[in-house]
């Protein structure tokens, strides 16, 4: 399939934010990052969706995840079994944790083995209701009516669960994904994004408000500010006015595919080398330098990025299978 040069800028900016978002920049920031990354993200996925077999689909997610996840606990056990302060009581329980949620025993500490997995359920699940599990193909065949239905279930659906009680459960979060990705969906079957020509002005006088009224926003957190109709329009109007920027550039990068193949891998270390940044700069006699949230996590975003590009470069050319490839 031909690469789509604006979606491969797109999705590359979108690693970025998420890996910035991760470092917690200062509050405007974060609040900005929020208000539409995650949700840009499977609007591309809605617009990129064919079927394929939901086993296939199963096979290019489980596997890198599967595999990275055991080198992440490997990372985490190896030093502490050296110090003889390895904990192993109900070691299961608080490995499978951050991939299932559920409400934690106060004693339990999870171990994040695979950090943002909920990101990987979700467009697993998402895809699965997109119609790689053909009984559900019925989804995106009516989206007309099953978009505007599903919203209208998340906004009354506080109402129905008001202390969220399902919302703390990972797979859950589909429900509030999935109608971005139903968007994109839209975008592709009606050829919208042959019509970016959105006045960037809009980002001011729009997007950044509503933004700021709305306050922090988190789809992993269930937190949909005053509404999520308001959050759903909010995010796609900031997903639309990257993609108008996006849509200037004409050439492909050869770097920025890199990047897009490698974002599994990226999610599963960024906290990893978030940490290991955090005691460089330490070492370096910077420690001061690492509570400066306007540009620090910027540092760090950038130096991830740029340690992650040689290792996916040389998973692509050795075992690709470990990128979902």
């Amino acid at each position: 399939m031909q690469r789509i040069v604006w979606i491969d800028w797109a999705k590359a900016i979108l690693i970025f934010l998420m890996v910035l978002g991760h470092n917690f920049p200062v509050r405007w920031q974060y609040d900005i990052i929020y208000a539409f990354h995650m949700p840009a993200f499977f609007i591309i996925s809605g617009y990129l969706y064919h079927q394929h077999s939901w086993k296939r689909t199963l096979k290019s997610f489980g596997i890198p995840v599967m595999a990275f996840s055991l080198l992440n606990l490997a990372i985490y056990m190896l030093p502490k079994i050296l110090r003889g302060k390895m904990d192993f009581s109900d070691l299961a329980a608080r490995i499978l944790l951050p991939f299932i949620g559920g409400y934690v025993p106060e004693h339990l500490d999870y171990i994040f083995v695979f950090p943002g997995v909920w990101f990987i359920i979700v467009l697993l699940l998402g895809r699965f209701l997109m119609g790689d599990v053909k009984i559900f193909s019925f989804i995106p065949k009516y989206v007309k009516y099953s978009l505007p239905l599903l919203c209208l279930f998340l906004v009354v659906e506080p109402f129905i669960f008001p202390n969220d009680s399902l919302a703390v459960y990972k797979p859950y979060l589909v429900v509030s994904c999935l109608p971005f990705m139903l968007f994109g969906y839209l975008m592709a079957k009606y050829e919208m994004a042959n019509k970016f020509k959105l006045p960037l002005v809009a980002f001011l006088v729009v997007f950044l408000p509503v933004t700021f009224i709305q306050g922090s926003c988190s789809i992993l957190n269930y937190k949909f500010g005053y509404s999520y109709i308001l959050f759903f329009f909010n995010a796609i109007l900031g997903s639309i006015i990257l993609f108008t920027l996006c849509a200037k550039f004409s050439r492909p990068n050869r770097m920025i595919e890199i990047f897009l193949k490698g974002t599994i891998l990226i999610l599963a270390f960024n906290f990893n080398l978030k940490d290991f940044c955090s005691i460089l700069f330490n070492k370096l006699g910077l420690g001061s330098f690492t509570e400066d949230t306007n540009v620090y996590p910027w540092i760090v975003s950038i130096l991830t990025m740029a340690i992650c590009y040689y290792p996916i470069k040389w998973l692509l050319a050795h075992h690709p299978i470990l990128l979902g490839k």
